[in-house]
Order: C-alpha cells, then sequence, then structure tokens
C-alpha cells in the first residue's frame, strides 16, 4: 500500500493562440496538476475579465499585450502562476476589393498564349467552347493593406455564371510584384513570375447558375508573401493567377467584369502593435 501526502495543485495553462486580431476569442485551456477544484482567471484587457471556469473563452478588443493569471485551488492548497506578456492584441481591418476593369480579369489560351480581355465569364480553368486549357488572370486595384501587415484570411470570391459539379483541382498563385501592372500582350498571365506559395483549390462545391457564390481556400500565404514586398506599398496593385495541370477538361464558370459580377479579394489583416503605435518613448 503507497500512501501519497495530500498535495495542493500546481497551476498552468496553455492558450489556443497567443496573437490574435482585435475582436479575436482566446480559449484558455487549465492544465494544472494535482487536480485542482476551482478556478479564478484574471484577464487584463480581456473580456470577460475575469472568470472560474476551468476553460475559459475569452474576447480581446483593445490592441495591446496582456498577461493572463492563474490561481488554482483544491483541498490541500492553491498555486498561482502569472505569464506576463502573454496575449499580444493586434489592430484588425477587414477589406473586400471588386475588379474594376474590364482588363483586370482576363483569359489567357495555354496553345497560343493569346488573351481574351471583354468574355462575359470566365472558365477556371478550361473553355469547353474552344476546347482549351487556359490561365485565369485577376488583378485588384487599390488594395490597401500596409506593407508587413499580418495576413488573417484572404479569399476570393466568385458569382457562378454556369451550373457545374465535376471534380478538378485549380492552383491559385499570386503575382511576386509589389504593384501589378494591367495584363496584356501574348503569354502575360502564364509568364509572371509567381510567389512561392501555392493554394490547391481541390473540387469546388458544385455551382448553380446566378445563385452560387464560391470562395476559394485560404490565401493568406500568398497575400502576406506580397504584402512583405519592399516594393509593396498600400494602395498598390496585386494579381492572381489560376491554372490546372493542363490537360484537364472540366470547369467552374465564374462571372466576369463584363458579365456585371466580378470577382472579388476579401482580405482580414492585423498590424503588429508597434508598427500601429510607433516605438515606446525612451524611459529614463
Amino acid at each position: 500500500i503507497t500512501v501519497s501526502d495530500p498535495l495542493p495543485p500546481v497551476a498552468d495553462f496553455t492558450a489556443s493562440q497567443t496573437t490574435v486580431g482585435a475582436g479575436g476569442t482566446v480559449v484558455f485551456t487549465d492544465i494544472s496538476t494535482n487536480n485542482p477544484s476551482s478556478w479564478e482567471w484574471t484577464f487584463p484587457g480581456g473580456t470577460p475579465g475575469t472568470s472560474t471556469a476551468q476553460h475559459p473563452s475569452i474576447v480581446y478588443n483593445t490592441p495591446g499585450t496582456y498577461d493572463v493569471t492563474l490561481i488554482a485551488t483544491n483541498a490541500f492548497g492553491s498555486d498561482t502562476i502569472t505569464k506576463t506578456l502573454y496575449i499580444t492584441v493586434e489592430n484588425s481591418t477587414s477589406i473586400v476589393i471588386e475588379i474594376t476593369d474590364g482588363n483586370d480579369d482576363v483569359e489567357e489560351f495555354n496553345s497560343d498564349g493569346s488573351i481574351y480581355y471583354d468574355s462575359s465569364d470566365l472558365e477556371l480553368c478550361y473553355d469547353g467552347g474552344n476546347s482549351e486549357n487556359q490561365h485565369v488572370g485577376l488583378r485588384f486595384q487599390n488594395v490597401t493593406i500596409p506593407q508587413g501587415a499580418i495576413i488573417n484570411e484572404a479569399y476570393l470570391k466568385f458569382n457562378a455564371d454556369e451550373t457545374d459539379n465535376t471534380n478538378l483541382t485549380i492552383f491559385i498563385e499570386g503575382h511576386a510584384l509589389g504593384n501589378s501592372p494591367t495584363w496584356s500582350g501574348t503569354n502575360d498571365v502564364s509568364s509572371r513570375v509567381r510567389c512561392s506559395n501555392t493554394v490547391n483549390w481541390v473540387n469546388p462545391d458544385n455551382w448553380t447558375a446566378d445563385v452560387t457564390k464560391d470562395s476559394t481556400p485560404d490565401l493568406s500565404a500568398i497575400v502576406e508573401e506580397i504584402v512583405d514586398l519592399s516594393s509593396w506599398s498600400s494602395g498598390n496593385a496585386m494579381s492572381f493567377v489560376l491554372y490546372d495541370n493542363g490537360t484537364e477538361q472540366d470547369e467552374r464558370v465564374a462571372d466576369s467584369y463584363e458579365g456585371g459580377n466580378p470577382a472579388t479579394l476579401h482580405v482580414n489583416y492585423s498590424i503588429p502593435p508597434a508598427q500601429a503605435y510607433g516605438p515606446l518613448p525612451y524611459l529614463t
């Protein structure tokens, strides 16, 4: 028979994320040992500011860096842990940008590199009418994201022009230039230097003409790669290239600018506190 001395808890916890955009939620998980039976949390800068739940969810609305304190208690005592400057809350902004020029959403035939500027729709990425695989170029003007911003989420959204439900994979890449120019000239879509990140859009949801508004997977890695370029400035243009493996004979057909419902770019980004507010004054 082994008899152990009763022990108070040893307080400890983890967080679902330690950097969050303003308005974001952090879930805290108690990992204290020795079976605590009650918990007292303190969250400066959080809502609510205190909690007695074992695993509380806290919303942070104000940019800054905050401590978190947990007191874990059982019948034999209590223990306190404070993690200093543990949660960083950054400015968070959402923007939606629409294609605003017919020359900004284009189709380039793989066979000869010719570019079609004024179609009422965009075949992603096989043109069944012409039996052509193609690259689609999308250029968004006046993208107001500061250089070096942290991209929390980004995606493209399309309005379905035709009903499609076949299986296919569409590859999405970004033009690796800080201010992407208008598409022009043979092979201009397929020949542009791309970002290192590629996103695979596998089997987009079944599309119903004039009903479905489908979104791509998250493109935040691509967008962040572009806004981290030294040539990027807020208000510049950003471009994306969509293509298939060159042998697909399936498609998703979206409205274009000429079709009246152009693609939109959706981005949620944060600005690190030091960037948002400038350096702290030197203290003497």
